[in-house]
């Protein structure tokens, strides 16, 4: 219950600490609906596949995507500049989507569909079948859990969760004006999303949820209970480049409660450290507004955010690294022996690296039966299969195909002098939880993971080669174990005695 409830006030929170206004539109929270209204709701699209307990709506409108310039300026303004490496698939997939009829898609979300596997897409258009069979071929490269499923309607096509799709297309929409009507609002811009909770949502969240809790880095307690009966709904309205602006509006119940709202904003931009003089945070009536340049949006989302993703990345590399290690001890099982450092020719030519032998341990059987071992990995018969990106290698999606999980090269090593491949865990006389199997290595050590280029660490300087400019590092160790060393409780003679397999050496954890 607590995630849930941090999750929720972290999206109430960043939402409105990223609000800036352009004033190309007055997209109010709707209070009453008049005739005219109430017809065009009902005529939208989106409203037959809306569900009562609906709570987010998105509108992309594709036609106004220029995927190669956005993802560019967010990479300029990230750092990333391998984002726009990521532009041709995108691109391309985008222009299939259009070429069979698709103008805008809309992504929904219940709490019904989240538990089911996510938000569900419908698209419009003029050409189902074709539309329906792009998507079933994109699906199909989703996991096999949860199902999923593309349904195609007369002018619709509908994708997500099996679960969802059959829910929703069993009974009648419902009418949604608080979700459809900014949709429909004169100047808002290209791109919307709405966040707005129904009343029997925010009345059983605001009986469930604490009246106060604290969130890492807030400088003050939150009250996730007021938080929830003081938003009406969130209204979020974006172009994207080549003229990057956004509108994001924050409409409360009252004015009170827009104080409230404005205080909980203005006190959470503390986080954002120098970035606080750019924005400017004003409350109105019922709607809490704020003004900042694109720019000043992203690294202001960048610098929220950036514990919360720096935590889950940690997770996942460490989840990573210990799934890799359990292969590495069911390869010794399977064989009697341990993995070598490369698969090589007879003649000693290097041909893979030792993940391509962890394949058939980390679900890849069928990319290991592909490729031909007993050609170099970046063969042409081997380019389209040593290319393939494997998440567990992959922690870090910029990356590419390439991974930091490298095995370190020391003298007396596991890894040194190619592994010694009949060597098992009798010959690690240090101890199994002494010893460093493998490591996050640093960012400009990455490599692709069929390479089998070692990576060797200086003899005379170790933690140099190991640590690079970062002050701590996750090591996974022979007993399958995962740890973090820290750069200020290592020497080099300490790192040497972890390295080595059979060096006698004895240290403190």
């Amino acid at each position: 219950m607590k995630r849930i409830v941090f999750l929720w006030s972290c999206l109430l929170v960043t939402m409105s600490n990223c609000a800036f206004g352009q004033g190309k539109g007055e997209l109010i929270a709707p209070v009453l609906i008049n005739d005219v209204d109430r017809v065009a709701v009902a005529r939208h699209p989106v409203t037959p596949f809306l569900e009562s307990s609906s709570m987010i709506l998105i509108d992309l409108d594709l036609t106004k995507a220029d995927v190669p310039q956005t993802l560019a300026w967010l990479g300029t303004l990230t750092g990333s500049p391998e984002m726009a490496q990521s532009a041709a698939p995108i691109s391309g997939f985008v222009d299939s989507l259009k070429a069979a009829g698709a103008e805008h898609m809309y992504l929904i979300a219940s709490p019904r569909s989240i538990l089911d596997g996510g938000p569900y897409a419908l698209l419009p258009s003029k050409n189902p079948e074709a539309l329906g069979a792009q998507l079933s071929q994109f699906v199909g490269t989703f996991p096999a859990e949860p199902a999923q499923k593309v349904h195609v309607g007369k002018d619709f096509v509908l994708a997500g969760s099996a679960k969802a799709i059959d829910r929703i297309t069993a009974r009648k929409g419902a009418e949604r004006p608080d979700l459809v009507l900014p949709l429909l609002a004169d100047g808002r811009l290209n791109h919307l999303a709405v966040v707005s909770l129904p009343k029997e949502a925010k009345e059983e969240l605001a009986a469930t949820w604490p009246e106060q809790m604290s969130i890492p880095g807030l400088p003050m307690e939150v009250s996730p209970r007021q938080i929830v009966q003081d938003v009406q709904q969130i209204i979020v309205s974006i172009d994207l480049p080549p003229q990057p602006s956004t509108d994001i509006r924050i409409e409360s119940i009252d004015a009170d409660a827009a104080a409230r709202t404005h205080l909980l904003v203005t006190q959470a931009l503390d986080l954002a450290g120098e970035l606080k003089s750019k924005i400017q945070v004003v409350a109105h009536g019922q709607t809490v507004r704020a003004n900042a340049s694109a720019e000043s949006l992203v690294e202001l989302a960048l610098a929220i955010t950036a514990p919360a993703r720096e935590s889950a990345r940690k997770m996942m590399k460490a989840n990573s690294m210990k799934q890799v290690a359990l292969a590495f001890h069911n390869y010794t099982d399977a064989n009697r022996h341990f993995p070598p450092r490369q698969l090589a020719d007879p003649q000693g030519k290097p041909l893979w690296s030792w993940i391509a032998t962890l394949l058939p341990y980390i679900e890849q059987q069928a990319l290991y039966e592909s490729v031909k071992l007993d050609q170099p990995w970046d063969s042409e018969a081997n380019k389209v299969f040593s290319s393939v990106l494997i998440e567990i290698f992959n922690a870090d999606q910029a990356l590419l195909n390439k991974t930091t999980l490298r095995a370190p090269v020391f003298p007396g090593s596991l890894w040194d002098a190619n592994g010694a491949p009949e060597m098992t865990f009798r010959d690690v006389k240090d101890g199994t939880s002494n010893t460093i199997l493998f490591v996050d290595a640093p960012v400009e050590a990455a490599i692709e993971w069929a390479n089998p280029q070692p990576w060797i660490l200086s003899e005379s300087d170790p933690m140099k080669d190991l640590f690079g400019n970062r002050d701590e590092v996750t090591v996974a160790w022979m007993d399958g174990s995962v740890r973090v060393l820290k750069r200020d409780e290592m020497t080099n003679d300490k790192l040497k005695a972890m390295l080595t397999i059979a060096g006698g050496e004895v240290f403190e954890h």
